[in-house]
């Protein structure tokens, strides 16, 4: 069965994208937008997107009411999604285990407020979703072969970003996600039926 985001589910969680510190300065940002080719929310850190939800005049609605409401032009979002064919690498995965295992790795950085980072490993055998190095307790979870020796790439995120776009398709019911993934310094590129999130890596200087 192919995953399917409804609107009503896109729309709950657009509202956690669109209530950031960054909607101040960008009061647009605060908008969900709807066109006959999408409906789009972004805080310039993350970015969902969803198809077949609305077919009408392009506009933007506020996320925290629902109510029309001018702040200008929206972002040219699409040119953001990469061409799935042009993926490093990409994987499919279980959105239940997934998200149980990014939740676990958000509880492991809370401890002692280490961290609000997690990392992502690739190559051609497996990818892992692990803890940040500043944690103290070490939690990982691995799909493909755990004892590749072939060089791993790695990726910083932020835990809560990772969760919550997951979230979507776990609130959606779906089964699968694949993850695309284009370089250490590329955005993560989350994608399910109708559902596409990007999530922009973090810079570290270790």
């Amino acid at each position: 069965m192919t995953a399917f985001v409804p609107y009503a589910t896109f729309m709950k969680h657009a509202k956690k994208v669109a209530k950031g510190s960054v909607v101040k300065t960008r009061p647009i940002l605060s908008t969900v937008y709807h066109s006959d080719k999408h409906v789009a929310v972004t805080d310039s850190h993350r970015l969902y997107v969803a198809t077949g939800l609305y077919d009408g005049e392009a506009k933007t609605l506020d996320a925290q009411t629902g109510q029309e409401i001018d702040h200008g032009k929206y972002p040219d979002v699409e040119r953001l999604i990469a061409d799935s064919a042009n993926a490093e690498y990409r994987y499919s995965l279980p959105v239940d285990a997934l998200y149980d295992a990014v939740r676990a790795i958000e509880i492991a950085g809370r401890l002692n407020k280490s961290t609000d980072l997690m990392q992502i490993q690739v190559n051609d055998d497996l990818i892992r979703f692990k803890t940040d190095d500043k944690t103290a307790f070490d939690v990982e979870y691995s799909v493909g072969n755990a004892d590749s020796t072939s060089e791993l790439y790695t990726m910083t995120l932020s835990i809560k970003y990772l969760k919550e776009a997951v979230h979507v398709l776990k609130d959606a019911k779906a089964e699968n996600v694949t993850i695309e993934y284009f370089g250490a310094t590329r955005p993560l590129q989350i994608r399910a039926g109708n559902f596409t999130a990007i999530v922009l890596p973090v810079r570290t200087s270790y």
